[in-house]
């Protein structure tokens, strides 16, 4: 009987103020500045896919976020733009908290709330917090139409205090 598939389901804050902890699963010590990396050593081959829930407020973390609110400054609906470059920052960490020891993963950018100052421009993130289930139920049966899996971890260690 082949062993049971799982989909680790994670929501993240902001991993760049993350520091190395030492997580201990069923007498493992695993040092690690994410429970990902622990998490995908318990899950061995059985980790079919990994989804990383973030907010597009992290926008304002980047290290270009001024420049590329100038280039969008006038643009109505600069929502994609913006999640492309979350994606992209979130995708760095990644690499960095994980190395390649992952590669089925996604990465879903949801909306969130609050006004920011980055420099001199401000930038107001409208999201709803009702949304925020919908968009993490469409992206799990997205994945679940291309991916088997019968098992679902929730990691709640890194999210932000209304994920989930």
């Amino acid at each position: 009987m082949a062993k049971e598939k799982i989909l680790i389901v994670t929501p993240w804050g902001d991993p760049s103020g993350w520091s190395p902890v030492e997580y201990v699963f069923n007498d493992t010590k695993q040092k690690a500045r994410t429970t990902l990396v622990p998490l995908l050593k318990m899950a061995g081959n059985r980790a079919s896919h990994v989804l990383i829930l973030v907010s597009d407020t992290l926008f304002v973390k980047l290290n270009d976020a001024d420049r590329l609110l100038e280039n969008l400054c006038g643009v109505r609906r600069a929502g994609a733009e913006i999640k492309d470059s979350v994606k992209a920052w979130v995708r760095g960490w990644v690499k960095i908290l994980v190395g390649n020891h992952l590669s089925n993963y996604s990465i879903r950018v949801i909306p969130g709330i609050g006004s920011y100052r980055v420099k001199d421009i401000y930038i107001e993130f409208k999201g709803s917090l009702d949304d925020f289930y919908s968009y993490v139920y469409l992206a799990i049966l997205e994945i679940a139409e291309h991916v088997n899996f019968s098992e679902l971890w929730l990691d709640l260690s890194h999210g932000i205090n209304y994920m989930p």
